[in-house]
């Protein structure tokens, strides 16, 4: 039997979420360094998926990173963000990080 939760079908199951596409504020940082530095600007579609390397390597681990969703997310939470997050934030070329 299928169950939308895991149990012990949790890998037959197709509608349950194997892999946390969620980053972290490192793996967000590092995938908008990312595409910042291939496209030139920081407005990906909501949707976009930016696949980083992990543990350092360039040949290594790949994570994917919902870039867009990270970025829209994280801009509508900025009042609720520290001045020190926003400022790292804003070092990123997020303008509307910028501590005022």
């Amino acid at each position: 039997m299928r169950t939308p939760h895991g149990g012990a079908d949790r890998g037959a199951c197709p509608w349950t979420l194997l892999v946390d596409l969620s980053p972290g504020p490192e793996g967000g940082e590092a995938a908008a360094r990312q595409f910042h530095a291939r496209e030139g600007h920081l407005r990906p579609a909501r949707k976009h998926v930016e696949m980083i390397n992990v543990d350092g390597g360039s040949e290594g681990k790949q994570e994917a990173v919902k870039l867009g969703a990270w970025l829209d997310n994280t801009r509508r939470r900025a009042a609720k963000l520290s001045p020190e997050r926003r400022a790292q934030l804003a070092s990123l070329g997020l303008e509307w990080a910028a501590v005022a």
